[in-house]
């Protein structure tokens, strides 16, 4: 899709899709970040993570880690879409990216999820400053 200022719903695609694009990297270093944060709260709780394995086998099954897959399905969504730049879906993308908005700006009124991703704001440095690029990156 090129950019046509004389079309502002092809500019408006096109910012869309920039969007797109420019949140993914910092999206993904978020998700790390609450990743880490949940497992060292975990590791407190239940004792350490000795691998890369038992990690990703409680990321995708312990109910301590549920509280993150509405995000990961997310990230995986936006992967999908931005593979299929050549029949990318505007509207699909500005859904995706209103997901992601709702996430890190509506936590507070999100239940458990909420009340745990404010707790990872207010304990974990690293989900401050990667909070701060998503939203900046959502600009």
């Amino acid at each position: 899709m090129t950019r046509n200022s004389k079309d502002p719903a092809a500019a408006s695609a096109q910012t869309v899709v920039d969007r797109s694009k420019t949140v993914r990297a910092p999206l993904l270093a978020l998700h790390r970040a609450l990743i880490a944060a949940e497992r060292t709260e975990y590791e407190r709780m239940h004792g350490p993570v000795k691998t890369s394995a038992q990690l990703l086998r409680l990321v995708t099954s312990d109910p301590w880690f549920a509280w993150l897959h509405p995000l990961s399905e997310v990230i995986v969504q936006l992967d999908e879409l931005l593979d299929e730049s050549d029949e990318f879906e505007p509207d699909e993308a500005a859904k995706i990216l209103a997901q992601v908005r709702a996430f890190i700006t509506g936590a507070r009124d999100a239940g458990e999820p909420g009340r745990r991703y404010q707790a990872a704001l207010q304990n974990h440095p690293d989900v401050v400053i990667e909070h701060g690029r998503v939203t900046k990156a959502m600009e």
